[in-house]
């Protein structure tokens, strides 16, 4: 494998086996509950309807703003805005208050992802492998595609939040991977050599092409057991682009 000093780390599918269902009748019956509770009152298909309907909107207004192709948005904006536009509303002792609103979203955000979260835990090799890079002394930093308000509840709650020297989460910066500037914003913050990276992932079209794009090596785990031929054609759609292939998807192997 590269022996770099530097490790950049996607974290769902490469980290942390994770299954979310977001198209379960049960999450926007239960989430549409949960709002009625304070008052705002959806049916449960209206609730399901909004909050798509909401996160395209938001979506397309960032792109336009920032120029970005792959913009990533903050969900506790949509959160709150289904708070704020309910299409009924009612007298109740558990109204919040706006002091406490900002804390309430977040909650309920989480309460969403937990009904749609079906599965979540680190791989076998994760935390051995994480805990050798240290121990040699490498830099470890996380490049993640996901909401802050739902994953460093998971990093935590997978036992890996001390092991990044910084996490760079796309919803912090309105952009997500493939989005170069990303990549290029970890490396010019923590003056990194690309020649002296590696982004270690398990998407071609995400983790592979934004290094690819700024010149960092790649190494894809396949967690998702794909075919020999597709990580091939994977491979060979970011020609002449540095990536290694584990076809095993075991992560202890890039120490090898």
């Amino acid at each position: 494998m590269k022996k770099v000093d530097n490790y950049i780390f996607d974290f769902y599918g490469t980290l942390v086996d994770i299954w979310t269902d977001e198209h379960e009748q049960r999450l926007w019956y239960e989430m549409a509950a949960y709002y009625s509770v304070y008052g705002r009152d959806y049916a449960p298909a209206a609730f399901e309807d909004r909050y798509w309907s909401y996160v395209r909107e938001a979506e397309a207004k960032l792109a336009d703003e920032r120029g970005y192709l792959y913009p990533e948005i903050d969900l506790t904006d949509v959160f709150l805005r289904l708070y704020r536009e309910a299409p009924r509303t009612h007298e109740t002792f558990m109204q919040i208050s706006e002091d406490r609103l900002g804390e309430w979203i977040a909650g309920a955000a989480n309460i969403f992802r937990i009904i749609s979260r079906k599965r979540l835990g680190p791989f076998p090799s994760t935390i051995p492998t994480l805990q050798r890079l240290k121990d040699e002394g490498k830099k470890l930093w996380l490049l993640s595609n996901a909401q802050k308000v739902f994953t460093m509840p998971e990093i935590e709650a997978t036992g890996l939040a001390g092991f990044f020297d910084k996490m760079y989460i796309s919803s912090d910066y309105q952009m997500r991977k493939p989005q170069r500037e990303f990549m290029q914003r970890l490396l010019r913050e923590q003056n990194i050599d690309p020649k002296n990276a590696v982004m270690i992932g398990n998407d071609f079209s995400t983790d592979m092409k934004i290094a690819a794009d700024t010149g960092v090596a790649g190494i894809f785990l396949n967690t998702d057991k794909h075919t020999a031929d597709e990580m091939i054609r994977g491979k060979a759609s970011l020609y002449p682009a540095e990536i290694e292939l584990i076809p095993s998807g075991d992560i202890a192997e890039i120490l090898m």
